[in-house]
């Protein structure tokens, strides 16, 4: 029986008592607590740790531990330990270090989890496309360069030229202004006397392309080669002196399940440098400055003259419109906001005998000019079918829609017209001479019909044979197939004083190349890498055109329909048909991985050439020497952990040339009438001479290369040295005017190129969560004219210049032969007749006291001295930031630009003696109260003409990007392999000195085309 015990609230406990409570329960109370909050945090974070090393033993600092799918992760301490918190046991843990290969491991409920990390040869191992083959990267000998497209790839552009715009040295690649624009490109400088033969060789998927660009979509490009020196272009023999771009296009995926990808893209564009333009007082004060003479009072002519009414200057028109108040800003009346989407959809995948891409895109784009429009619709199937161990067979085939047209308005009119000039009546309807002049409304072209279609159909079929019983060996048989038409009709209801003019045209390109490739590739005694390329291949190019126009109809209702109609009747057609034949021989050798020899020889024949030089051959030799690999630097691999130089030298060409250039040519006109009433006869003119000894343009050059890592590859990069000589230039030769013909084909003269381009990559903070990683490229290119037409007429020893081409013996083919300018002559000053205060100052070189065609010189070039640009990219979590730096330097006397406004038609009002145009406020032009301007008086007009030439140095802010990769543990519901979504910019600020336009396209205060400042956003997704 227990005993009861009372309790006595009032009883204080004894201090024996709370000794023993905290002496005895309180710590088995508190061990309790331990144990469970141990066995809870157990429960919750399990503590994996283990140690990663390289494939030496050696420990790896810095590597980033992260638990996949989340932002929860760590770095190895300098022994290559780490320590990581999961919570259920198998978790995928990914692994990942600058130059080792990524890797994944599931931890399977290990608590201790040992790597070894595998280097990433990828950088270097990376297979280059160099030509009818493919080479590691660290086998090239020449100079190679592959473009980074990745990074570019949701900039808003419409063609893949436009992402590698400054972002690979040493080739050169203009900017557009208009919609479906293929921009202009070279590479190293112009080899040429005429830039229009300085386009580089286009190769897509192995065949020389002859078609636009803009008919590739670059979602389906998977890389970019860029082959500058001559060793490297010399595979491509006849038509490389230029340089070749290698474009390759995607494959099927890796995954055996179909992968489908989708993106989106939107982009909101905008003149990235508006112009402003005066309004009705600002346009009443040029008149005023026009007529300085008289709206001012001598004999400075600064204060205002109370009789000067400028509005006596105004037509009948623009005085209604000055009373009514009107204050019309033309150009706004021809601009709009632009637009651009395109829309991507893939699918692609491979099994064990079959890989495949399927894509289709709709771009649409409309640029800030009304009527500046282009759309197209591309769909492509690239197959590749192993049907049996030694034979595979496959296809690239695209085909491409686009639509051009548009009527856009004259910017002339858009930008010249008084802001006084009605465009609408007070019904509304567009006024056809809004200033009572001769200046048509541009705003009535927009009742014209414009039809501008284009069809692409590309097509690549081959067949790969590995050759039975001998190892190494295989056949590839390329048959290229291009097929294009292009549909133009255009029906103006105001041409002909509003009689209407119409056209239909009618083109038709169709190519065929047939390729035979014969390689061996083996390894002996895993010291002797040897690869051995045999070519033989047929390229034919035919072409047929066919135009019909009519002037002046009576009846306009049926527009292009109807040109039979017309009073009077045009019809004309043309064709060509070319051939060329070629073969080439190539080998590679590598010994020891260390000691690397290319050579390759190329023989070429063209229909094109004369009878004596149907045909040329161009060889090429280069070496490269890894000299990582020697034994003596092991001991420094950690700091200098590659190293290779490499040179090369060899001889390439260029035919471009007119296709029937080296044949007399005649042409047929109406020759004479006999008698009164008589019949028109028919009479034949020669247009040009035989050239049966015509031969090919060679480049000659030398390359000298650098490639490089260091510590661990944190920093790396290329460094290239090239020199080079073009020789045998084809050029048209000035003839007598007695001949009737200006000039004859010729092989003259030698251009010499020299320059270096460099490439430097650094990851920035490499023990980082934050992933910083910089690329930087520079290039120069020094450009020199040896010889012309190798005489010495005046018997001074030096060979003469030909200064109607604009040629100079000594100076680049851009040289500016111009006059030069001293100043403006001011109020007050001894002026010569024919000039006045506010003129250009022109300096009497030749000091005969006249001013005349003797006084010009050389006063600069249109060439750069240097480009550069840089590349930041950052990565933190799940997003990404990378901005692109693009600039183009002129240093002294360099990449100048013409920039006198007053040249333009649009504003050359001095031979009027009157005011009829508007003009861009930022024309600072001379009068008596600014007599420090940039430009002459707007009264100014000479006979000399002389032209002013400013910097067009710049640095731009060119791209800019923002992308959101989705964790994938919040895409799984959805189905979604990954999502990202993304903001950039593309031409978002450019700082310069250059007045007006832009530039790097080179318009300066005119009424042309802006360059266009984009703000882009969409997203990407993969099922």
């Amino acid at each position: 029986m227990k005993k009861s015990v009372a309790y006595n609230r009032n009883k204080r406990p004894s201090l024996s008592g709370a000794r023993w409570y905290f002496s005895k329960v309180a710590p088995r109370i508190v061990l309790g607590m331990v144990v469970l909050l141990f066995a809870f945090a157990q429960a919750i974070a399990q503590p994996i740790s283990g140690r990663v090393t390289d494939p030496k033993g050696e420990a790896l600092p810095g590597v980033s531990v992260v638990i996949k799918g989340t932002s929860i992760g760590t770095l190895t301490d300098t022994d290559g330990t780490y320590r990581i918190d999961v919570e259920t046991g198998n978790e995928l843990l990914i692994f990942s270090f600058i130059g080792y290969k990524s890797q994944e491991i599931l931890l399977a409920n290990r608590t201790r989890l040992d790597l070894i990390l595998q280097e990433d040869v990828a950088s270097l191992d990376e297979v280059v496309v160099i030509g009818y083959g493919e080479l590691k990267k660290t086998d090239l000998t020449g100079s190679v360069v592959r473009a980074n497209i990745k990074s570019f790839k949701d900039q808003g552009n419409t063609n893949i030229l436009q992402s590698l715009q400054g972002t690979v040295p040493g080739l050169n690649i203009g900017t557009t202004t208009t919609a479906g624009e293929n921009p202009s490109f070279a590479i190293r400088g112009q080899t040429g006397l005429a830039s229009a033969n300085s386009a580089p060789l286009l190769v897509v998927d192995g065949i020389i392309y002859r078609g636009s660009l803009q008919d590739i979509n670059s979602d389906d490009i998977m890389s970019v080669d860029v082959l500058k020196d001559a060793s490297s272009t010399a595979i491509y023999g006849s038509q490389a002196a230029n340089g070749v771009i290698i474009i390759t296009t995607e494959t099927g995926s890796r995954s055996s399940k179909p992968v489908i990808q989708f993106s989106s893209r939107y982009s909101l564009r905008a003149d990235a440098n508006p112009l402003e333009y005066y309004g009705g007082d600002g346009y009443l004060q040029v008149i005023r400055d026009h007529s300085w003479q008289q709206s001012g009072v001598g004999p400075t002519f600064t204060i205002p003259n109370p009789a000067f009414d400028p509005t006596d200057f105004l037509t009948p028109q623009e005085y209604a419109g000055f009373e009514r108040g009107s204050n019309v800003q033309w150009r706004d009346l021809i601009m709009q906001q632009g637009f651009m989407q395109n829309q991507n959809l893939s699918i692609s995948g491979r099994n064990e005998k079959i890989g495949y891409f399927i894509s289709g895109s709709y771009l649409d784009q409309k640029e800030v000019f009304k009527g500046d429009t282009y759309r197209r619709y591309t769909g492509r199937i690239n197959l590749d079918t192993e049907v049996s161990k030694w034979l595979s067979i496959g296809t690239n085939t695209f085909a491409t829609f686009s639509d051009h047209a548009g009527i856009e308005f004259s910017t002339v009119g858009g930008s010249t017209f008084s802001p006084f000039s009605a465009p609408f009546d007070e019904q509304g309807n567009l006024v056809r001479n809004p200033n009572g002049q001769i200046s048509t409304n541009p705003l009535l072209l927009e009742n014209d019909i414009d039809v501008d279609q284009r069809l692409h159909i590309n097509s690549l079929i081959y067949a790969r044979l590995q050759i039975p019983g001998v190892e190494g060996l295989s056949y590839r048989l390329n048959y290229g197939n291009s097929y294009r038409t292009l549909r133009q009709n255009r029906f103006s209801f105001t041409a002909n004083n509003n009689n209407g003019q119409a056209y239909k045209d009618f083109t038709l390109f169709h190519d065929w190349t047939l390729d035979h490739i014969l390689s061996y590739e083996r390894t002996f005694q895993q010291k002797h890498r040897l690869n051995l390329t045999l070519l033989y291949g047929h390229e034919q190019r035919y072409g047929e055109g066919t135009r019909a126009l009519g002037n002046n109809y009576a009846i306009q209702t049926l527009g292009i329909h109807s040109l039979q109609n017309a009073a009077q009747e045009f019809i004309s057609s043309s064709a060509f048909d070319e051939n060329s034949l070629y073969s080439m021989g190539r080998i590679n050798y590598a010994l020891h991985n260390r000691y690397i020899l290319t050579a390759t020889i190329r023989r070429d024949g063209f229909s094109g050439f004369g009878k004596n030089n149907k045909t040329a051959i161009f060889p090429s030799m280069a070496f490269g020497w890894t000299i990582s690999e020697e034994p003596f630097m092991r001991e420094i691999a950690s700091t200098l952990s590659y190293l290779k130089v490499r040179g090369s030298y060899g001889v390439s060409g260029n035919r471009g040339l007119e296709r029937y250039g080296t044949l007399a040519r005649v042409a047929v006109r109406d020759g004479y009438v006999f008698g009164d009433g008589g019949t028109t006869r028919l009479g034949q003119n020669l247009t040009s001479f035989a050239a049966a000894d015509l031969k090919w343009e060679t480049t000659t050059g030398l390359n000298l290369g650098v490639d490089y890592e260091l510590f661990n590859r944190i920093i790396s990069g290329t460094i290239d040295y090239y020199n080079s000589n073009t020789r045998d230039i084809l050029f048209l030769k000035p003839l007598p005017a007695i001949t009737g013909l200006t000039g004859v084909s010729a092989n003259i003269g030698q251009v010499h190129n020299h320059g270096f381009e460099t490439i430097i990559r650094s990851n920035n903070l490499p023990n980082s969560k934050l992933q910083w990683t910089t690329q930087f490229n520079l290039a120069r290119n020094v450009n020199r004219i040896v010889s012309v037409l190798g005489t010495d007429s005046d018997g001074d020893g030096r060979e003469d210049d030909l200064r109607d081409a604009g040629l100079f013996i000594g100076q680049s083919t851009g040289a500016i032969y111009n006059y030069e300018i001293d100043g403006l002559y001011q109020i007050g000053d001894e002026i010569p007749p024919g000039f006045e205060p506010g003129f250009l100052r022109i300096r009497d070189l030749d000091g005969n006291g006249e001013i005349n065609s003797l006084d010009r010189t050389i006063i600069g070039r249109a060439e750069p001295a240097y480009q550069f640009g840089i590349l930041n990219e950052l990565k933190l979590r799940s997003f990404k930031f990378s901005f692109f730096i693009n600039s183009i330097q002129g240093g002294k006397n360099g990449y100048l630009g013409n920039n006198s406004p007053w040249q333009f038609d649009g504003w050359n009002d001095a031979r009027l003696g009157k005011i009829e145009s508007n003009r861009p406020v930022i024309w600072d032009y001379w009068t008596p109260s600014n007599p420090d301007a940039e430009y002459p008086s707007l009264r100014y007009n000479s006979s000399a003409n002389p032209s002013i030439f400013k910097s067009r140095s710049f640095v731009r802010l060119q791209d800019v990007n923002l992308t959101y990769t989705i964790p994938e543990k919040l895409l799984a519901k959805a189905g979604l392999k990954q999502a990202s979504v993304f903001a950039s910019g593309r031409n978002l600020a450019t700082w310069t000195r250059w007045k007006g336009l832009d530039p790097e396209s080179g318009l300066g205060i005119s009424y042309g085309r802006p360059v266009i400042r984009s703000i882009n956003f969409g997203l990407n997704l993969s099922f």
